[in-house]
């Protein structure tokens, strides 16, 4: 089964200012940081797409990593975002499955 599509914004204030005027922002809430930590990198690697050689995918796995780096030299680098404590097994699965 594949994971759904995420939609990312390319600045994390403009994903924390809609979520304000919907009124469901909670910075005290681990899963809405978590929401917005994998916002600002995904901003990230956006802008870094534009200087260095590299290509952003998403693992279509369901319990997949949040994002993988393609490098230049055709290595995966796979990238799990998250706040506070989490299983270590969706990033083991990847470095498995892309040999890293």
């Amino acid at each position: 089964m594949r994971k759904p599509w995420k939609y990312y914004f390319l600045s994390p204030s403009i994903n924390a200012a809609i979520r304000y005027k919907l009124g469901v922002l909670d910075f005290l809430d681990r899963n809405m940081l978590g929401i917005l930590a994998e916002n600002l990198v995904a901003s990230s690697f956006f802008r870094m797409k534009e200087t260095i050689q590299t290509g952003i995918f998403y693992d279509p796995e369901k319990e997949g990593v949040d994002f993988l780096i393609q490098k230049g030299g055709g290595e995966i680098i796979p990238i799990e975002v998250s706040i506070g404590k989490k299983g270590k097994s969706q990033i083991k699965k990847a470095i498995n499955k892309y040999k890293v």
